[in-house]
């Protein structure tokens, strides 16, 4: 298959109905419920839903501009829709062409994505399938049509290679993970909250944990009453083995908190304070205070040593075990999931002394003589955005387009590792009109 994957947005309208319909907008409602209630729940969680539910709202998003103005906007406004534009006409453009299990089993991905965690894996997939097409590949979606195997077979010429998505999460190696320590600083909002009501000037609490932060309830409590005990006696303290709280205090008029509030204080001046004062960019770090008053940062990190790299190579390794023939070149498109942008640049970060981590996951993935058929394993972004006008014929067009790089490795030890007509990812980026 391969069809037309830009998008008009003035077949926006039409787009829209058909994807909504694949699953009926019942299910679509019931999952802004689930989403709604859960922000209710916890506010401190937005950011987080907002990355990993950004097509859902988008979605509610634009009904709900249609519903107030009579139609959709006229451009694409934000990253959240140039996601979702550019994954519905993928999804309705194989659902009419698939036969009527691939319909079933199409339907069936977004079901599961709607009810569980989200669509981010099938979004990956649909993201993939663009870029072959948009580079002239024939794409068969292998899976859909047939209950199993790689996701896509591709063609172009002579040239037949397997496609196998495969979206991992570097929380698999994090000792303290972007969703848990979101829900304690939900436990810990409270204490400090009411600890400004009686502390003037900087204060900085550095939760030390001996191992992981799990996600229960009643550690969390005790690191919240630690921290409460901390902020009243102005000292460190020691929670049987289990965590250290340290304690000091910083100039405030001299940071860069003293004029705002947690609600104003951007990732980047929080990564800055917190790499000069703790020594760890990657600290996860909270903070909340009263401009020009007082300000609590509470950073917490883990004594064990995050194995990032390995955790997604653990998860590669097992994508490459049963999904590919190993009769013909194999391509693993690889999206990474929970990871900020500064810790992707980490992985990808080139070194002197030796490769880049993402460099160390491809090697080895490679050196295993039973992965020889794998030919290219590739880092590829999951929907940035930038913008820009170009001249079409007569008339000024918008035109969006990915943002993020893609981290492409092959196969030296594959037949085809140094032919020019298996370089799957060295073209131009996907682009939206």
């Amino acid at each position: 298959m391969r069809f037309e994957t830009d998008l008009d947005t003035n077949k926006l309208p039409g787009i829209l109905s058909d994807f909504v319909a694949i699953v009926g907008w019942e299910l679509w409602e019931k999952r802004w419920q689930v989403l709604q209630q859960q922000f209710n729940e916890n506010p401190l969680l937005s950011h987080y839903f907002i990355e990993r539910h950004s097509l859902e709202l988008a979605l509610f998003d634009l009904i709900a501009y249609r519903r107030h103005r009579g139609r959709l906007p006229n451009r694409i406004r934000t990253r959240g829709e140039y996601q979702l534009c550019s994954f519905m006409p993928m999804v309705v453009s194989f659902y009419q062409r698939l036969t009527p299990s691939g319909r079933d089993r199409l339907a069936g991905r977004l079901r599961d994505g709607l009810q569980s965690e989200n669509l981010i894996a099938l979004q990956h997939e649909m993201h993939v399938a663009a870029h072959f097409m948009q580079n002239g590949y024939d794409v068969e979606p292998f899976d859909l049509l047939r209950g199993g195997g790689v996701d896509f077979v591709v063609t172009k010429g002579d040239m037949v290679a397997e496609v196998e998505c495969k979206l991992a999460s570097a929380d698999v190696g994090k000792t303290i993970h972007r969703r848990r320590m979101l829900e304690l600083s939900h436990e810990l909002f409270p204490v400090l909250k009411n600890a400004t009501l009686h502390i003037n000037g900087g204060q900085i609490v550095t939760v030390v944990l001996a191992g992981r932060l799990t996600g229960q309830s009643s550690q969390h409590k005790r690191i919240a009453e630690g921290v409460a005990e901390a902020l009243s006696n102005g000292k460190s303290v020691l929670s049987a083995e289990e965590f250290i709280i340290q304690h000091e205090s910083f100039d405030l008029a001299a940071s860069p908190f003293w004029d705002v509030t947690d609600q104003t204080v951007s990732d980047e001046i929080l990564r800055s304070f917190v790499t000069r004062h703790v020594g760890n960019p990657n600290a996860h770090a909270f903070v909340h205070g009263i401009a020009r008053k007082c300000t609590i940062v509470v950073v917490t990190k883990s004594e064990r040593l995050d194995k990032v790299a390995i955790g997604i190579y653990k998860q590669l390794k097992d994508a490459t075990k049963s999904q590919f023939s190993g009769m013909r070149p194999g391509v693993l498109a690889v999206g990474l999931s929970d990871l900020t942008a500064t810790q992707l640049e980490d992985l990808a970060r080139t070194q002197r002394s030796s490769p880049n981590a993402l460099q160390g996951i491809a090697t080895r993935l490679f050196n295993n003589a039973t992965r020889a058929f794998l030919h290219t394993v590739a880092f590829v972004p999951t929907g940035g955005m930038q913008r820009r006008s170009e001249i079409s014929g007569t008339r000024r067009i918008d035109v969006v387009t990915d943002d993020g790089p893609s981290y492409t490795f092959k196969n030296a030890n594959n037949q085809h590792g140094k032919d020019p007509l298996y370089d799957f990812f060295d073209a131009a980026p996907l682009h939206l009109v």
